[in-house]
């Protein structure tokens, strides 16, 4: 069962807690999803903020039509679309380098993993908004293209045709440097 669902359902019946443990596991995720729509850190953590504020005041209805994940950051991408149409500036920048904590004891390889992340977030920085949030739901957030499809309002084709054309934009500016992603 989705323990995302479960954790709902406790809230909604007066479980506080319930709300808690949605937070603790879908924020950071959720965060680093809605960075592709600001144009900072910051403003990424208050759309995901307003996310879970819109959850807990507004109560929306979930369906179990897709995952609780799925329901989750299409509500936040909605809420980032609202912010993006509002502002004067409407440019969707991912130009900074996100923080990435690679867990490993061997720092010779920790510093190779940090320095090819930062340099594979920099790529993604170059893609277009709509292969940026597709390449972030499916191999970050690993999301299927169904669900992936649900969130972007695209059909599961759309998805997988905007993730091969984003993957190989990807790869193309990834082997300009050097790099190797037999995995794109």
């Amino acid at each position: 069962m989705d323990s995302g669902k479960t954790n709902y359902e406790r809230y909604l019946a007066g479980d506080d807690g319930g709300l808690v443990e949605i937070i603790k596991e879908y924020g950071t995720g959720l965060t680093f999803y809605l960075r592709g729509y600001s144009n900072d850190m910051s403003e990424a953590e208050e759309l995901t903020e307003d996310t879970f504020v819109s959850l807990a005041i507004k109560k929306p209805k979930f369906k179990s039509k897709s995952s609780f994940k799925t329901f989750l950051y299409t509500i936040g991408r909605n809420l980032a679309l609202d912010r993006y149409r509002k502002s004067k500036n409407r440019v969707l920048p991912l130009d900074e380098k996100l923080d990435y904590d690679v867990q490993t004891d061997d720092s010779e390889k920790k510093y190779i993993k940090s320095e090819i992340n930062a340099y594979l977030y920099k790529c993604l920085a170059n893609l277009p908004l709509e292969y940026r949030q597709v390449i972030w739901l499916v191999y970050f957030e690993e999301l299927n293209y169904r669900e992936v499809g649900k969130i972007v309002k695209k059909s599961e084709h759309a998805v997988a045709n905007t993730a091969y054309k984003a993957r190989k934009l990807l790869k193309i500016d990834l082997e300009k440097e050097g790099f190797q992603y037999d995995k794109l």
